[in-house]
């Protein structure tokens, strides 16, 4: 089972924007095709003509770039593959000249340790209520600001959505 990564062409967005939608953002088609264009950027894992997974983001700034969603078909769930696109989206990126790649991570154990294992580390702990930011605080060490947190919506006299910034730097 050979592995293809690359970036988007015709003959995949269809594959790839049901992946989109079953996974990630579930989006009108012209939707997902504004966002493929212009300087967004947008892989996908192909294994012998099938779309298995996508990987796209867009600029933050001239020197970041922000990941927005990465997915892989539950069928191919633990090969690798989500691993191997993001090398390939970090080498691209380093290709344009980007220093970091940032990607926000609602609190889950399992997302923090594949992006920890894929060389990221915590950035920002970012606290919302609805679409209003209440909070957003640097944060050097992933099991303090989690204690932060507990203490946080312990207290919260309202709900509050708690995402963390993690980063990677792209460029020593």
């Amino acid at each position: 089972m050979t592995i293809n990564i690359i970036v988007i062409s015709d003959n995949f967005y269809k594959d790839a924007y049901k992946i989109q939608c079953e996974y990630l953002n579930n989006e009108t088609y012209s939707d997902f095709l504004a966002r493929t264009q212009g300087k967004n950027f947008y892989c996908i894992s192909v294994i012998e003509n099938l779309v298995v997974g996508v990987c796209y983001g867009s600029p933050k700034s001239s020197k970041t770039f922000c990941l927005e969603g990465i997915a892989v078909s539950d069928r191919f769930w633990g090969r690798g593959i989500g691993s191997k696109m993001l090398v390939f989206f970090e080498k691209q990126l380093k290709s344009r000249n980007y220093k970091q790649l940032q990607v926000g991570l609602p609190q889950n154990e399992q997302l923090e340790n594949f992006y920890t294992k894929n060389g990221f580390i915590p950035l920002e702990l970012v606290v919302r209520e609805g679409e209003a930011e209440v909070t957003r605080t640097s944060i050097k060490n992933l099991k303090e600001a989690k204690k932060q947190v507990s203490e946080l919506l312990k207290n919260a006299k309202q709900d509050l959505e708690v995402s963390f910034i993690f980063g990677k730097n792209l460029i020593p």
